[in-house]
């Protein structure tokens, strides 16, 4: 079959299947199994694909149409421009999260010190670096596999200022930083099961449980962070959108001022920021 025969039928496969959106998802495969650009599957898209790769893309579609996340099957996520690797062990890079990156990146001139707590792929730490490589970065996690993607990612990035470390929150760390941020877990316990099938059958749960409130991890950030902080430093975190008032509460309760909440590009709470 034709690359381009071949993107008709993952896409009637995936449609089938009832993806969100599976000519994209058809598209990504294809150059995924080709091991190609989109311009190189222009130009190629009306000859044969070799028997392995036709093979390879038929086996990918059947995964997604189990709903396996899309980024799992490719081993890429797009985020601020750049690609990260990603697998089941780190969260996928959402859009959303570009706001923290940003509103971290409007705090900065250049050669700040920042902490990422719960680094996951080391994506918001990593894109924060590539536009500031005079600063220097720490990113942390629990998970080792999650440790081991952030430094690919800075290292095909060729970022060198970083360091990453196994680390429950604060645990283990002892300096103190100009900027700490942070993507927490922060779905509620109880809605985890009601999210689509890519998010709660695949994606790690560890990155996703915020407790019973959704608010366990903000909590605890919120009461150890100030230590780390150097004077007039600031904590940024991303947030549901329904939780911009009961954190900006826990960060008041534990000191933090002139605390603002940031709404992303769809009008939606998605970040919260205070100083000490």
């Amino acid at each position: 079959m034709t690359y381009q025969a071949l993107n008709f039928m993952a896409a009637e496969r995936l449609r089938e299947a009832e993806i969100a959106d599976p000519e994209n998802d058809a598209r990504q495969l294809v150059l995924f199994a080709g091991d190609m650009t989109f311009d190189e599957y222009t130009r190629k898209m009306n000859t044969e694909a070799p028997p392995e790769e036709e093979e390879k893309l038929r086996k990918a579609t059947e995964k997604r149409a189990g709903h396996y996340p899309l980024q799992y099957i490719t081993g890429r996520a797009d985020f601020m421009g750049h690609v990260f690797f990603v697998d089941s062990h780190v969260l996928i890079p959402r859009f959303d999260t570009e706001t923290l990156v940003a509103e971290a990146e409007g705090h900065m001139r250049g050669n700040e010190k920042v902490l990422d707590i719960g680094t996951g792929s080391g994506c918001v730490l990593c894109s924060i670096l590539l536009d500031f490589p005079d600063a220097d970065g720490t990113g942390v996690d629990v998970s080792e596999e999650a440790l081991s993607i952030a430094e690919s990612n800075a290292g095909q990035l060729g970022i060198r200022n970083v360091h990453f470390a196994e680390s429950d929150l604060f645990t283990n760390i002892r300096d103190t930083y100009d900027i700490i941020v942070s993507n927490p877990p922060y779905i509620e316990k109880d809605v985890i099961e009601t999210l689509d099938p890519e998010v709660k059958d695949y994606e790690p749960l560890t990155a996703l449980d915020g407790g019973q409130d959704g608010l366990y991890f903000y909590r605890r950030i919120s009461s150890e962070a100030r230590k780390h902080l150097k004077e007039g430093g600031i904590l940024l975190f991303e947030i549901g959108a329904s939780q911009g008032a009961s954190v900006k509460k826990i960060m008041e309760a534990d000191g933090f001022r002139d605390i603002g909440i940031i709404r992303d590009l769809s009008g939606n709470e998605r970040v919260v920021s205070g100083g000490i």
